[in-house]
């Protein structure tokens, strides 16, 4: 792929770190912002193999790249939703309109709440502050899902009658998620502080997050209030430590953060199993992966169709054709199939029928079923801990199943 020669020197120049990155055209105008793990593997891959058509035209119209380092990929999340606002891209908005954006919530209530919400529902909710857009509405609450342990905040509203047993404060203030504003367990002076705190952090501005908590800190111990003090205290150690949770959750693979920073790992991965018994309810699923998370908001299953699917390769064709068909799920990185050269070979021509480059491998277990063989002429899925791939493969067996036996189980009880 030709290049400028002041690209193939800023390519050079990029740093192994979280971040944005920004394509600019010509013109100076910007076409392009993005967000990245490692901005110098993200933005070199632009550059080192085909991609689909609209991506291989904003390729051609870049003529300088900008980047801005951040602490964490989750820092790097939000100051990207933050530069998408403030500028709107074209090849962001691109084949979109405003109702598929979704943005993170601080509600204008007494109890103030911080939620998803989209476009199309803000009539419904009063909200006082919005951050964003977010491109997916899993992805805002992927990042919410970390921020929440920083700075533990409010979501029911006044009519969920989600409560712990004591009846008096809601069940997440008993797993440290909620502050427990609702149950008096926390002032509304403090809770606010709490909120203005998230509000500078949502913005992107880490520094002044971290001065303004270690300012109250040490109010909050002159005035011998050490219970909040701690509090605090805590507070900003996650947060002075956020690559630590920024990139593992309960669903993380590799309990060593440098070590997953030192692969690529995409930023979406989709991984596909099929599941029957002698062809009856056979099933296919999809598990997805996404900015180094399981995703299972974003998980499909599939019944199969066809009547003359008798193998594997058949099932697995008809599953990507009704896949690929959904233009409005955002498309893979990387495409993962359980199985082994024939499933692979079988899911590049679908995808090559299709029109797109989607890099694909094939997981199979091996002759003995107690190894792993991974087959791609893709080498992005060579440099993926086989762990991770592997934990993807089992998931999407264990999705299809499930569904298989639900399908099952109906077909065998005759309804009451």
């Amino acid at each position: 792929m030709l290049m400028l020669p002041a690209i193939a020197k800023q390519l050079k120049a990029l740093p192994d770190s979280p971040g944005i990155y920004i394509y600019r055209g010509s013109d100076g105008k910007i076409l392009y912002i993005g967000k990245a793990t490692s901005l110098k593997r993200r933005v070199s891959s632009y550059f080192q193999k085909a991609h689909e058509q609209r991506i291989e035209k904003l390729v051609s119209e870049i003529a300088s790249i900008e980047t801005k380092d951040t602490s964490s990929a989750l820092e790097a999340l939000l100051l990207e939703a933050e530069y998408i606002k403030k500028y709107f891209p074209p090849y962001n908005i691109m084949e979109k309109d405003d109702k598929t954006f979704a943005y993170i919530a601080i509600t204008d209530e007494l109890v103030p709440r911080v939620i998803v919400t989209r476009p199309t529902q803000r009539e419904k909710v009063k909200a006082k502050y919005l951050y964003g857009p977010y491109t997916s509405a899993a992805t805002a609450r992927t990042a919410l899902k970390l921020i929440r342990k920083i700075f533990p905040f409010h979501t029911l509203s006044s009519n969920t009658k989600r409560r712990h047993p004591d009846q008096t404060t809601c069940f997440d203030a008993t797993i440290g998620l909620c502050s427990g504003i609702c149950g008096g367990k926390q002032t509304m002076t403090d809770y606010r502080k709490t909120l203005g705190s998230l509000r500078l952090f949502l913005q992107g501005k880490r520094a002044r997050t971290i001065a303004s908590l270690k300012r109250s800190m040490i109010t909050a111990s002159k005035a011998q209030r050490y219970e909040r003090a701690a509090q605090l205290r805590n507070q900003l150690h996650s947060l002075e430590h956020i690559r630590d949770i920024a990139l593992l959750t309960r669903d993380e693979f590799d309990p060593t953060p440098k070590r997953i920073n030192s692969y690529h790992i995409p930023h979406r991965i989709e991984a596909y199993d099929i599941s029957h018994i002698f062809g009856e309810d056979a099933v296919g699923s999809m598990v997805v992966f996404t900015n180094g998370t399981i995703d299972s908001s974003q998980y499909r299953k599939f019944r199969i169709r066809g009547l003359h699917t008798p193998d594997d390769t058949s099932r697995i064709r008809e599953v990507l054709e009704r896949r690929l068909k959904h233009t409005e799920w955002e498309y893979p990185e990387l495409m993962l199939i359980d199985g082994g050269t024939a499933q692979l070979h079988t899911a590049q021509m679908v995808i090559k029928a299709s029109g797109l480059t989607i890099p694909v491998a094939a997981l199979a277990k091996g002759p003995d079923r107690k190894g792993n063989d991974l087959y791609s002429s893709d080498p992005m899925a060579k440099l993926i801990p086989m762990q991770i791939l592997i934990r993807l493969r089992d998931e999407s067996h264990r999705f299809a199943i499930t569904y298989h036996r639900q399908l099952k189980r109906r077909r065998l009880i005759p309804s009451l």
